[in-house]
């Protein structure tokens, strides 16, 4: 059971926003650090090598990050962090065990559906080439791989994040 709080000032909220948003941080920093190789670089390589193509510029150069983007990327993680957080601190469950089972439902739910629709709009052909479903995606392959361990990630992630939350 969980009781949803309407006033982000409530005893104790703004403490587990805090706590939420560095353990964020911190796990999100070290999943992408640790694993962006195995997970994720398939679609960012693809990617790359697209938007290379498409500019005329050499593929070598379509893979270097440059600290514009490494900023975007580290701005990103915490916009994420105070969104993700600020929900799970306006939750209250009575046990860590359903704090557990509602985080992980609602990472379920986000990550779920975040990963599913970046899948389906970066198919593949038979050739091996990106169909373009949607103007506003870019035309790399998200593969169901990628897709399953991020989904997974964020499931758990998210059922501990309202555990700790909840401890707090």
């Amino acid at each position: 059971m969980f009781v949803f709080t309407h006033d982000f000032f409530t005893e104790g909220t703004f403490a587990r926003f805090i706590v939420g948003l560095v353990f964020l941080v911190c796990v999100d920093s070290m999943w992408l650090y640790c694993c962006y190789k195995r997970v994720y670089e398939g679609y960012y390589d693809s990617l790359d090598r697209e938007r290379a193509g498409a500019t005329g510029n050499d593929e070598r150069h379509a893979n270097s990050e440059t600290p514009k983007q490494k900023t975007w990327t580290i701005v990103h993680i915490v916009l994420y962090a105070v969104l993700a957080s600020f929900v799970a601190s306006q939750f209250e469950y009575d046990a860590p065990l359903n704090a557990m089972l509602g985080g992980c439902l609602l990472g379920l739910y986000v990550f779920g559906a975040f990963n599913v629709t970046m899948h389906a709009m970066s198919r593949k052909d038979k050739k091996g080439d990106s169909n373009r479903l949607c103007c506003y995606m870019p035309p790399a392959h998200y593969s169901l791989s990628t897709a399953l361990c991020d989904a997974t990630y964020g499931t758990v992630v998210t059922g501990f994040l309202h555990v700790l939350c909840h401890l707090v």
